[in-house]
């Protein structure tokens, strides 16, 4: 999970050093097609030499906007600061600061264009006045993504990294959240839990709080077609696939993932969410 090092032999190891001559490789700096455009809602000030300036950022997914419309709201999603050498980041936070406003949590709300959880480990230091004054960056990561209780998205992801800035983008052009989700659902498995990354203890519903004060409602975090399929009421027809724990890496466009789980089970089969040990058969769409 956390990659290799390669070095060059004769080198030594120097804290700070940006030379080249130590590269760590990590899943999510390799792997092809992974990127998310997402928007900076939020900065947070660093540590260091970097104290009292922005370092970190939170982004945030729109929510789908009506047909010839642009986004209203956009859905915080993880927060991210590695990638950019030092100049651009500086170029990002300088073109940004005139749009800065800082968070004085409780005595103001977020912006109400921004849907958040006001979790600690999700609140910035300050917020991006609107939208429309915002940047868009290109953002990938490990493979896996989590159920996250940090931020306001259903999903946030596994060790984000920037991997470019996209001036060429317009505010309104980034990922909006029910392509993300579907975007989770066709890697099908990739999804953990885990604590240490913002991730679930539990499945139970956890509350958002509404960026008007005082307002609270309670949902679900996972999309319904996102739960694990429900085979209680299914009967078991023949003994076909008896002791077959079979993993669907993607689905035929003419199926559902729930039609095909069910399909096992009536035939004596189980079926598992996540490719793991006790997967006997994998079924692939050519």
């Amino acid at each position: 999970d956390e990659g290799i090092v390669l070095k060059d032999l004769g080198s030594k190891w120097e804290p700070g050093d940006r030379s080249g001559k130590w590269l760590k490789l990590k899943p999510e700096y390799i792997r092809a097609g992974s990127d998310l455009d997402v928007l900076i809602i939020g900065g947070y000030y660093g540590s260091g030499r970097r104290g009292g300036e922005v370092a970190q950022f939170l982004v945030a997914l729109a929510e789908r906007p009506a047909p010839d419309t642009y986004p209203r709201r956009f859905i915080s999603f993880c927060r991210v600061g590695t990638g950019l050498s030092d100049e651009e980041l500086d170029a990002v936070v300088t073109k940004l600061k005139p749009y800065f406003r800082k968070y004085e949590y409780p005595k103001r709300a977020p912006p109400s264009f921004y849907q958040v959880t006001n979790n600690s480990k999700e609140r910035p230091d300050v917020w991006i006045e609107s939208p429309e004054k915002s940047i868009i960056l290109s953002i990938t990561s490990d493979i896996r993504t989590i159920r996250s209780e940090v931020f306001s998205a259903p999903y946030s992801l596994r060790f984000p990294r920037i991997d470019r800035v996209r001036y060429d983008k317009p505010w309104h052009d980034c990922l909006d959240v029910q392509s993300f989700v579907e975007l989770v659902h066709s890697s099908n498995g990739t999804t953990q839990k885990g604590k240490e990354y913002g991730g679930l203890q539990d499945d139970k519903p956890k509350q958002f709080r509404s960026s008007r004060k005082g307002e609270k409602k309670n949902v679900s975090i996972v999309p319904s077609h996102f739960l694990q399929t429900d085979v209680s009421d299914i009967k078991g027809e023949t003994s076909i696939f008896s002791d077959m724990v079979f993993y669907f890496v993607n689905v035929p466009p003419a199926y559902s993932l729930d039609s095909l789980h069910k399909m096992v089970v009536e035939n004596g089969g189980t079926f598992s969410m996540n490719l793991n040990n006790s997967v006997t058969h994998c079924v692939a769409n050519h």
